[in-house]
């Protein structure tokens, strides 16, 4: 079954990888969209932690459907003493760099603007 669905997975995961990165792309055209995605990256709710974890998800339970599959098809009984013995699913974080390359040219662009803008008030302000 995963043979069959893996193209289907695959060209999925082209245009998702696809509409990432154009959303990247044009986040600077939208103060909001990039506070959005800087906050969801902050939270830890971002698409590239999403990603790690749909992999890493999808990984284990391919094992774990290797490991059981084999003991049931070589007569073994899987019981609540042999699940329990069988390792469990834990996330590996990425790296706190990650979120940090996620944010900074957002903020960086963010604060300029906010910075040109207070500027011009500023000068208004002088001017009346």
């Amino acid at each position: 079954m995963d043979e069959a669905v893996a193209p289907v997975v695959a060209r999925f995961n082209q245009a998702l990888a696809a509409q990432h990165a154009l959303v990247a792309r044009w986040q600077y055209a939208s103060p909001a969209l990039m506070v959005q995605r800087g906050l969801a990256a902050a939270a830890g709710t971002d698409e590239s932690r999403n990603t790690a974890f749909v992999a890493q998800a999808r990984d284990y339970f391919r094992r774990f459907r290797e490991r059981t599959g084999r003991m049931m098809l070589g007569g073994g009984k899987l019981d609540a003493q042999t699940l329990a013995a069988l390792p469990r699913f834990g996330f590996v974080e990425p790296a706190p760099q990650s979120v940090w390359q996620a944010l900074r040219w957002p903020l960086l662009t963010l604060w300029s603007l906010a910075a040109l803008l207070l500027l011009v008030a500023f000068r208004r302000i002088a001017r009346n």
